[in-house]
């Protein structure tokens, strides 16, 4: 992962208004995280609310790869059996729609995972150089 000081904004476009610089990637990841979600951002509230959950989230899924790496060295099991197992045993029932089938399943939710991870970076880090507020910059950056 890239620190927030280490990410440099690059090819920045002209705002919308306000005089703030947007970079073109965080107005194409903007979009991609706004489909991802199931719910509108609507405040610098649910934004910050995001932002927590995605951390929480790429925490979450590096004890998992941990605990999945120490597992299957001793016992010989994929990480993707052992990841729909732990999912399946946290749902309290619930079915879900999607099912891991192998470790390029765990592979591509980490993708995105960090991908996320790299947007609320991104944002963030736009938003304290340019002394504005992350959801001033999100409303910018973001079509929906």
């Amino acid at each position: 992962m890239v620190p927030a000081q280490a990410c440099v904004l690059h090819a920045p476009v002209q705002p919308k208004s306000g005089g703030v610089a947007q970079d073109d990637w965080l107005m194409q990841k903007a979009i991609e995280v706004s489909m991802l979600c199931r719910s509108k951002i609507k405040n610098a509230s649910d934004l910050e609310e995001r932002r927590v959950v995605v951390e929480r989230l790429a925490l979450f899924m590096e004890e998992i790869k941990q605990a999945c790496r120490s597992v299957s060295v001793t016992l010989g099991i994929e990480r993707g059996g052992i990841f729909q197992c732990l999912i399946q045993m946290h749902s309290g029932g619930v079915s879900f729609d999607s099912q891991v089938e192998d470790d390029n399943d765990i592979l591509m939710a980490e993708n995105t995972v960090a991908e996320l991870l790299e947007f609320y970076k991104r944002l963030y880090a736009s938003a304290e150089k340019q002394g504005e507020a992350p959801y001033a910059i999100y409303k910018l950056v973001s079509v929906f």
